[in-house]
């Protein structure tokens, strides 16, 4: 069983690596939508995500700079928004998820118990999870890049 459910998390991998591309290009743009002086990141660095291991570390710093970007330049704008830091939630939880769910892939729990298939169980379920997060992360960034390109203010009542 851990066989199989290894080799369903590899290709899991490989099925990820068809929109990473795409959701990077988003964050991109959403940066590009916002003023220079507002930007807390290079456009162009989203880029560097690309790299293995270094992406761990690197999506804590893209996603805490886009979330101050894009709170500096709605301010600048009068944009009206329902959280001071946009999609900082989502996009925090993404990236830990996705950390948490490792763990029991890395450790290895080689005893006749069982224990080693029900962590790697666990492990899918919050791979599934920061799955929806990333998911929900990417939506919103994308929402509040066409927010910005448009210069509307968000339909979500400002709890400020």
């Amino acid at each position: 069983m851990a066989i199989i459910l290894s080799f369903s998390f590899i290709m899991t991998g490989y099925i990820f690596i068809i929109p990473f591309p795409f959701y990077l290009n988003t964050l991109r743009n959403t940066i590009i939508a916002i003023s220079e002086e507002n930007r807390k990141i290079k456009a162009n660095n989203v880029w560097l995500l690309l790299i293995p291991v270094w992406n761990v570390f690197y999506q804590y710093i893209v996603i805490t700079n886009l979330t101050r970007s894009l709170n500096f330049e709605f301010k600048k704008r009068g944009i009206t928004y329902s959280y001071e830091n946009p999609a900082y939630v989502f996009g925090m939880l993404y990236c830990t998820m996705f950390i948490i769910c490792c763990i029991p892939f890395i450790i290895d729990y080689s005893t006749s118990t069982g224990i080693s298939d029900i962590l790697n169980i666990i492990g899918y379920i919050i791979w599934a999870v920061g799955i929806i997060f990333w998911i929900l992360f990417w939506i919103k960034t994308n929402n509040y890049k066409n927010i910005l390109k448009d210069g509307l203010s968000t339909t979500e009542p400002n709890k400020n």
